[in-house]
């Protein structure tokens, strides 16, 4: 199965139920995969907008991935229902190999969906809430979790408000291009909900329930202020000094030919730090975790500690250098074809001072990263011979 054939299936549904087609009569809540459902759905069957749908709320969506989802089948399918349900869910390989971090097909979704001049998601189309728990399970089920999830949807990758990083090389040095969404999504974080919970249980039923009401009835000139205020009950959860901030950067790297370079490490350090214990230890707490997609490795994910850059009482004008190195290494012997070492010439590092390193980074927010980096070769490579023409005496 894959997210054709639902996207298929739910046309046909709606169809078969007589929903409308057009005006804008339908709200929908999606909850976990129900959100990427939807999604590819309003790309395929409406790319210019102008859906039938007035507002959405996405629960737990994992719009950027999920961690569980290159664990497996059984796994992924068991925490989604739960270890002793009678009916566990179960997720196709197609499914999953979409739901996993840092996804080519999450990736392209995102550059319509976000990017793109027909965006659905703004106050003048669909209104969209997206809520994302911040606690794990508990029980056996607690296998599931990570710092930062809900159990099975790291909150980050919830948000469906990206910003899109663009680095290219130019004459030596990086060139670089911020783009903001052209969507306008809110994001709640739920303290103290699950994955499972979110869906509302005998202690929270009406509580969510009253949430979920305002989010199905705001109207598009309330939508700002609506987006505005939530934004700041986000805020009052990192105030806590024991609340873990994280972010999610998805990176996307290739050469100057558009082929994905599948082998490379990216690096945040000190700008010029005298001491390279700093430079280390500032690279090996800002980035929690690593997951290279395990079917295009061109493509990672980055789990990142912001704590780091918004708590470590470092100076705003502290310079930060994000680089990335790739492979293989056109310095050694053996390689006719590949990449310069970090800090030459077409590989030196992006400069970020830490103030548009905390735009960049805030906590629960997504980064996309579309690095470019050149590819060369050496001259023995290939040789043309050329021979001396004889004349010929007939």
């Amino acid at each position: 199965m894959t997210f054709t054939d639902l996207v298929e299936a739910m046309q046909y549904s709606w169809q078969k139920n007589k929903l409308p087609c057009v005006g804008k009569d339908v709200s929908v809540i999606t909850h976990s995969t129900g959100a990427l459902v939807l999604r590819a759905w309003l790309q395929r069957y409406y790319p210019q907008g102008g859906s039938p749908i007035s507002n959405v709320i996405m629960l737990a969506p994992p719009n950027f991935g999920s961690h569980l989802a290159h664990k497996g089948r059984a796994f992924y399918g068991r925490i989604l229902k739960g270890l002793g349900h009678s009916r566990p869910f179960e997720v196709g390989e197609n499914l999953l190999l979409d739901l996993e971090l840092a996804s080519p097909y999450a990736w392209r979704l995102a550059m319509l969906d976000c990017f793109g001049e027909n965006t659905s998601f703004h106050k003048d189309d669909i209104l969209t809430t997206v809520f994302i728990g911040d606690t794990g399970y508990g029980g056996i089920a607690s296998a599931a979790n990570i710092p930062g999830s809900d159990g099975v949807v790291p909150i980050a990758c919830a948000n469906l408000m990206p910003q899109l990083l663009t680095i290219n090389y130019e004459k030596g040095r990086p060139v670089f291009a911020i783009t903001k969404p052209k969507s306008k999504v809110a994001f709640k974080i739920l303290p103290g909900i699950n994955h499972a919970s979110i869906l509302g249980d005998k202690y929270n039923a009406d509580d969510l329930a009253k949430v979920y009401h305002a989010a199905l009835n705001v109207t598009g000139a309330k939508f700002d202020r609506y987006c505005l205020n939530i934004a700041r009950e986000n805020e009052l959860l990192f105030k806590d000094a024991d609340y873990s901030l994280y972010q999610q950067t998805v990176v996307k790297t290739k050469n100057q030919y558009g082929d994905g370079v599948k082998d490379y490490f990216v690096s945040f350090a000190e700008h010029m730090s005298r001491y390279m214990c700093l430079s280390e230890h500032f690279h090996n707490c800002l980035v929690a975790s690593v997951h290279a997609n395990s079917d295009n490795s061109s493509y990672r994910s980055f789990t990142m500690d912001a704590d780091i850059l918004f708590r470590a009482g470092l100076s705003l004008d502290t310079c930060i250098d994000f680089s990335i190195i790739g492979a293989p290494c056109l310095d050694h012997i053996a390689v006719s074809a590949g990449y310069r070492p970090h800090d030459t010439a077409n590989s030196k590092a992006l400069e970020l001072k830490l103030v548009a390193m905390q735009q960049l980074f805030s906590p629960y927010s997504v980064l996309l990263v579309d690095w470019t980096i050149l590819r060369e070769h050496k001259t023995e490579l290939f040789s043309i011979h050329r021979e001396k023409s004889v004349a010929s005496i007939i």
